[in-house]
């Protein structure tokens, strides 16, 4: 259990250090995984989560709903937030040699994925 909080937490560092200029990315380490925030504390948040799922395979999600302040102020969904995540994600994964075999998905209300492909939906060719 440390093990995987431990390769989480470890993630979520490297995401921080390589998105947060443009996003504004913090983390917070849970038991398993390491929850990952987007955004202005007090304005739009997007919120998901890291960690490690087998010795080299990792995953990295968002939740794209409204925050508890975002549903209180009655305020859109974050999908620019979330559009600029999922680019910038994409654009260091791709510069990366040692980042192989990226899976993108999206999953419906009841989590069953969908539309899997090699790249994010949205963008072109590298």
């Amino acid at each position: 259990m440390a093990d995987a909080a431990e390769k989480a937490a470890a993630l979520a560092e490297w995401l921080v250090e390589r998105l947060d200029n443009s996003l504004r990315l913090d983390y917070i380490e849970e038991f398993y995984f390491s929850r990952l925030l987007i955004g202005q504390p007090f304005d739009k948040r997007l919120a998901g989560a890291c960690g490690n799922v087998e010795d080299d395979t990792w995953l990295v999600f968002m939740v794209q709903q409204p925050s508890l302040l975002d549903r209180i102020f009655r305020r859109s969904m974050p999908v620019e937030l979330h559009e600029q995540f999922i680019t910038a994600l994409h654009q260091e994964f791709s510069k990366n040699p040692e980042i192989l075999d990226v899976e993108w998905y999206e999953e419906d209300s009841k989590l069953r994925e969908f539309n899997h492909a090699a790249r994010p939906f949205g963008t072109v060719s590298d």
